[in-house]
This record gives structure tokens, C-alpha cells and sequence, in this order.
């Protein structure tokens, strides 16, 4: 009895699927502000469909766009959600004193709670000089 073998499949084998591309990363703003007509307001701002960058989110909070901004998070599909506030904070202060607008209100309460004080009265202090 002859037993055969199979020949070699070199480059035959089943083919691998290219990687899928990254997913966009999706962008939520915690925000917590008090509204003269209804009271206190908090939830969750979904920025994926107006805003695709962490710089626009920046922009956004640096023009008082999203009252009372409290953290930012850059969720990937398929992976953890991961808190950006620092980052968004420091590009949301450039932004703001590139464009000269008032470092007040709730952009300077958000700037505050990432950044800290100190570190934005220094950034007053370098811009204005």
C-alpha cells in the first residue's frame, strides 16, 4: 500500500484580513453648570459627530461652548475610554490666549481643575509679556 503525501500549499494557505484601520475616537465632555430657567445641568456631551479632533474639543471648551466642562474622554471602539482632561486643558489655554479670549468663568474653572493655579497665572504672565 503506497501512502501519498499532500504536496506543499506554500502560499496557499488561507489569506490574512489587512488590519482595519483605526477607529475614530470618540470624544465625551462631562459637563456640570447651573441654568438661571432650569437649575443645575449635568450629563455627558457626545462630541463624535460635530468634533473629530482633541483640538477642536479644545476649541470648543476654550470659546465656552460647552458650559461647565468638567473632563474629557477619548473613547476608542473596542478599547477603554481614557480621561484627556490635562491635554485638552493646556491646548484649550493656548488656544484661548492665542486668540485672546478672557481666561474667566468656566474655561478658567476647567483650566484650574487640570492645570492648577499656579501653572495658569504663569501662562498669563508668559503670554502677556
Amino acid at each position: 500500500m503506497k501512502m501519498t503525501r499532500p504536496s506543499p500549499a506554500f502560499g496557499k494557505g488561507p489569506r490574512r484580513q489587512p488590519p482595519a484601520p483605526p477607529a475614530e475616537p470618540l470624544y465625551l465632555v462631562t459637563y456640570d453648570y447651573r441654568d438661571r430657567t432650569i437649575g443645575r445641568c449635568t450629563g455627558t456631551a457626545d462630541l463624535s459627530l460635530n468634533q473629530q479632533s482633541r483640538r477642536e474639543v479644545a476649541e470648543q471648551i476654550a470659546r465656552g461652548l460647552i458650559p461647565g466642562a468638567e473632563r474629557v474622554y477619548e473613547c476608542v471602539p473596542g478599547e477603554r475610554c481614557t480621561d484627556i482632561s490635562e491635554d485638552v486643558a493646556r491646548d484649550a489655554m493656548g488656544l484661548a490666549l492665542q486668540q485672546f479670549e478672557p481666561l474667566d468663568g468656566d474655561l478658567l474653572d476647567f483650566l484650574e481643575r487640570h492645570l492648577g493655579c499656579q501653572s495658569v497665572a504663569e501662562a498669563r504672565r508668559e503670554f502677556a509679556a
